[in-house]
């Protein structure tokens, strides 16, 4: 019986790797053309072709980043709520499909305000351990947290893609608990995963991040909606 139960538990862990490898690799794939992209960049000769190909990356980032990692949000969603579907390659086309013009519109939104915010990173010329740079630092974790629970929404809600930005805003700002947690999660079992092997980054890290913020995302809505109810 012990036997029977450490084989059932072996048995689930390489289930659960298989399927954040899996899902991992399609993410991968579908981001091809910027993965092609970055490779080039390592490359390149010139400083206009290191420029060039930056802005090409921006330029695909609406329509090849930001479907392709809400469909893997969706996929996650299913884990999180322990309702997940037989087929899971064919569940993250569909849901790529389904979501494509809405993650591209919010991709547009989400990649100018990273854009700007690294071009103010860049032009303030931070100096490493400055209080500066520390400021930096939360107000990525912020922003982090902002383009991870609109993900988390867009698969998780039907509502207006205005009133997802917003209610992802009022997440991030207004549940900094779960924001900061979130964070300081994502940010130990990265280590960890690199710890064991760095490859296992290119192989894992996709779902490992899309699972701790999707499970905060849901940690609040179940939290607003328990309040809700007992009113």
């Amino acid at each position: 019986m012990m036997l029977t139960g450490r084989l059932e538990s072996l048995y689930n862990i390489f289930d659960w790797l298989m399927k954040f490898m899996t899902t991992n690799i399609i993410w991968v794939l579908f981001n091809f053309p910027i993965a092609y992209a970055i490779l080039s960049m390592v490359f390149a000769k010139t400083q206009e072709e290191v420029y060039l190909l930056a802005i090409t990356i921006l330029a695909l980032f609406p329509f090849v980043f930001f479907p392709a990692t809400t469909a893997m949000f969706a996929v996650v969603r299913e884990w999180v709520m322990k309702r997940e579907k037989k087929g899971f390659i064919r569940a993250y086309w569909n849901f790529y499909k389904e979501n494509y013009i809405r993650s591209l519109l919010g991709g547009v939104f989400f990649t100018i305000t990273w854009v700007v915010w690294l071009l103010n990173y860049h032009l303030a010329a931070v100096e490493i351990g400055s209080g500066l740079f520390y400021f930096f630092i939360a107000i990525t974790i912020f922003i982090v947290a902002f383009t991870s629970y609109f993900f988390a929404d867009t698969v998780h809600f039907e509502v207006s893609i205005i009133y997802s930005i917003r209610k992802a805003l009022f997440m991030a700002i207004f549940h900094l608990p779960y924001t900061i947690a979130a964070a300081g999660a994502v940010s130990i079992l990265l280590y960890i995963i690199y710890q064991i092997h760095p490859l296992f980054l290119v192989l894992f890290s996709g779902p490992a991040i899309a699972y701790v913020y999707f499970f905060a995302f849901y940690q609040i809505f179940l939290k607003a909606q328990a309040a809700t109810e007992s009113q």
